[in-house]
């Protein structure tokens, strides 16, 4: 090939390179990640009610929320406006757990509720509640566990304390650290 030629050959390759690299360049490509605040919902559902029972059939609790959003690329599952229905070994028995909003982690095994949370232990002879700002819930250990302030109500008593677990398969609260008690007639 004589020098005409190879220089011909050089901008052809050249021209293919520039055009194939401006014709590769798509819009999208500029812009940045959704984050997790902006991801889209992979599916919600309003004025749900689930149910989650164990490998015998046995209910491990029923959750209802006036709105539930799934986020695939977070795998976060947010609930709004969500009550917690443990039940007891007896009817008429077991535990509400109620929060203005939550989250399901762990693939239903962990349930966080936050902002305004209650637990109530069900029955006739039952007078305890339980006030605090976020409580975990582990359903397959049926245990509810904080590490913030909580307000128990007993009885015609009030215990402040920092930090408790409750099993509730078992009806036992233990307040962790800064507990005080007060008889209110």
């Amino acid at each position: 090939m004589n020098l005409r030629g190879i220089i011909a050959f050089v901008i052809l390759l050249a021209a293919l390179a520039f055009s194939r690299q401006f014709l590769d360049r798509s819009p999208d490509s500029a812009e940045p990640e959704p984050s997790a605040a902006q991801a889209v919902a992979g599916y919600y559902l309003t004025d749900a009610i689930l149910e989650q029972s164990d490998s015998r059939g046995k209910p491990l609790y029923r959750l209802q929320a006036v709105r539930i959003e799934q986020f695939p690329n977070s795998k976060l599952v947010r609930l709004s406006m969500v009550r917690v229905s443990y039940p007891g070994s007896e009817p008429d028995q077991g535990w509400e757990l109620s929060a203005n909003e939550g989250e399901i982690m762990d693939d239903g095994r962990k349930i966080v509720l936050r902002d305004n949370v209650q637990a109530h232990q069900k029955g006739a002879n039952s007078m305890r509640l339980i006030r605090t700002s976020e409580l975990v819930f582990d359903p397959v250990n049926s245990i509810a566990s904080t590490d913030a302030d909580v307000i128990v109500e007993l009885a015609g008593y009030r215990m402040t304390a920092t930090g408790m677990t409750a099993d509730l398969k078992a009806n036992t609260v233990e307040l962790r650290s800064a507990v005080n008690a007060h008889f209110e007639p």
